[in-house]
């Protein structure tokens, strides 16, 4: 940039104006993408056509994209074009494609093209696809770069406890989950659940039920777990808890960790608002495990 001439700058400010771009989204795009100042503007063009063709507006959609991933610009429109053909062999529709570009756009850059491929065809292989498979690149961009092989051990180790089906279920509902080491990640949090006494089918449905909870460390579950104690809760009764709410453990954790700014934000509320309001969501659960109990009762009588 230090070497760049007056004119090149002069040029690509003029070329980026030209396109129908405002002043302010130009400056923006060359702050966020110095290297845009010694691109050359022909590949832009390009790139800038190839976007068009696809349905998207200047003024609009372009902005939107460019404002979020001004590096697709730099792409090399083959690649785009082939990223997009692997989508619709993927099952997505056209919209379904714009709605990505304009969403998250960097799953068209280079960093996902060298594992794309793989990455469809495995989910694909797990019946994601189409609208579901776009829902899940929404929540998860970076979802096509993870390793296919590590995923097809954690889908195999995860269908000890669940089916095949509520596999590929828990894959499009939280797909980072078959990217977690087995070893090292699920395998130590599931016996932190046969602790307390739960089942290969009760493990099953916790993970099917609250699959985020995976993603916890177990010190942070135990804080959670030494609350609940705290409260005069019994290990049998934690263990139907986990078993048919495990969500309460994620409410509890997100209360005890956003303390400070729940404190700065009502500083009238005390600790003690806040354990009666958490105490409540505990109860709640332990009505609805009574009525379901009470339900099976009846059942079976």
């Amino acid at each position: 940039l230090v070497r760049l001439k007056g004119s090149k700058v002069e040029e690509c400010v003029k070329f980026y104006l030209g396109l129908g771009f405002h002043g302010s989204m130009v400056i923006s795009l060359f702050v966020k993408r110095p290297s845009l100042l010694v691109y050359d503007v022909q590949k832009v063009n390009q790139v800038i056509e190839f976007l068009i063709s696809m349905g998207m507006q200047k003024e609009e959609d372009l902005s939107i994209i460019l404002s979020k991933r001004p590096h697709i610009l730099e792409a090399d429109v083959e690649s785009l074009k082939n990223i997009v053909s692997s989508f619709l062999r993927a099952k997505l529709s056209q919209d379904d494609i714009n709605g990505l570009f304009k969403r998250v756009p960097t799953v068209f850059t280079s960093s996902s093209k060298g594992n794309m491929n793989n990455s469809l065809e495995f989910w694909s292989s797990l019946g994601i696809e189409g609208k579901d498979l776009c829902r899940a690149l929404r929540r998860r961009p970076n979802l096509l770069n993870y390793d296919t092989e590590s995923m097809r051990n954690t889908y195999t180790y995860l269908q000890r406890w669940l089916d095949p089906s509520d596999v590929s279920k828990l894959a499009s509902r939280f797909a980072e989950l078959l990217a977690y080491d087995p070893q090292e990640k699920i395998e130590p949090l599931i016996n932190y659940f046969v602790r307390f006494g739960l089942s290969e089918k009760d493990i099953g449905k916790v993970i099917l039920r609250r699959p985020q909870l995976m993603a916890c460390t177990i010190q942070r579950l135990d804080s959670t777990v030494c609350f609940l104690k705290g409260l005069g809760l019994k290990e049998s009764v934690l263990h139907k808890v986990l078993t048919m709410s495990p969500q309460v453990n994620k409410s509890i954790l997100h209360v005890s960790s956003n303390q400070h700014k729940i404190f700065k934000i009502y500083p009238r509320m005390n600790q003690s608002i806040i354990i009666n309001r958490v105490y409540c969501i505990v109860q709640i659960t332990f009505l609805h495990i009574y009525h379901r109990c009470q339900f099976r009762t009846r059942l079976f009588y």
